[in-house]
């Protein structure tokens, strides 16, 4: 599993820089923009030079470029490259865009963001992993990030002052955690009743059951919990939502980790 960890580290945090970007398009970052861009900026830097550590050759990472065509780990890498190009152009250039040229470019790095999302769960859907084929992975990647990327829009928008926008952010958490659960419930008894090395996965997963368990319950604390007890008015404080967020951030980080030890290639099912 520690040969897994750089893809671990890589996924979730370019899954939340991503993810944060996208919810405060939709949600407005207004008064929170350079924040939203700083934290955005240093996530995708931060998973992207984590995933060098998975390369034999870090050196030669941009062979991988080469093959956009066929590849979705091509185009993953050059999606998430692109949006962070743009990102930091609309922050080291803010002033000299002007608002049209802000907007522009913005709109563009929200559609690399997103293209960056659906090639990363691609590149895992059309492995020869069949508990990673199909829906199930992509429900799993793009939750987490809307998840991860709201419950830190929500600490980004509390910090600033603004405690609308970070219970905004907080429904969209519920509603990404919501999106996971139903997910999860539908993909364990398909796993269970599918071939050989869907069925050896459902063994590796049963047999991490108790991390499974913690993982859920953490994320169902921070991403259903915590966000009704603030909206129902039983708790208060800008702790209880920082609080949020590293519920679903531990929660996330046990889900991902169970996703990588959990995959038994299809050459299982020949035997």
């Amino acid at each position: 599993m520690r040969d897994k960890l750089p893809l671990v580290m890589f996924t979730l945090l370019a899954q939340a820089g991503v993810g944060l970007y996208l919810v405060a398009g939709c949600l407005g970052k207004a008064g929170l923009e350079d924040a939203v861009l700083r934290w955005t900026l240093a996530l995708t830097a931060a998973g992207m030079a984590i995933s060098l550590l998975h390369l034999g050759s870090p050196l030669g990472a941009y062979r991988a470029l080469g093959n956009l065509k066929s590849s979705w780990l091509s185009r993953e890498i050059a999606c998430l490259g692109v949006f962070f190009t743009l990102v930091w152009s609309e922050w080291i250039f803010a002033s000299a865009m002007g608002p049209a040229g802000r907007a522009a470019v913005g709109w563009l790095a929200f559609g690399a963001g997103a293209l960056g999302l659906f090639s990363m769960a691609a590149v895992y859907a059309h492995t020869a992993i069949p508990a990673w084929s199909g829906w199930h992975t992509h429900n799993s990647f793009h939750s987490a990030a809307i998840v991860a990327g709201a419950a830190l829009y929500s600490t980004v928008a509390i910090t600033g002052g603004q405690a609308e926008q970070a219970m905004r952010g907080l429904l969209i958490v519920a509603a990404g955690t919501g999106l996971q659960l139903a997910g999860l419930a539908a993909y364990l008894p398909a796993l269970a009743g599918g071939g050989a090395a869907d069925r050896a996965s459902a063994r590796l997963l049963a047999a991490c059951r108790p991390w499974l368990a913690i993982g859920q319950g953490l994320t169902i604390a921070g991403g259903f919990g915590l966000p009704l007890a603030i909206g129902l008015g039983a708790v208060q404080g800008e702790a209880m939502i920082y609080g949020a967020f590293l519920l679903t951030a531990a929660g996330q980080l046990i889900g991902r980790s169970l996703f990588y030890a959990t995959g038994v290639h299809a050459m299982l099912e020949r035997y």
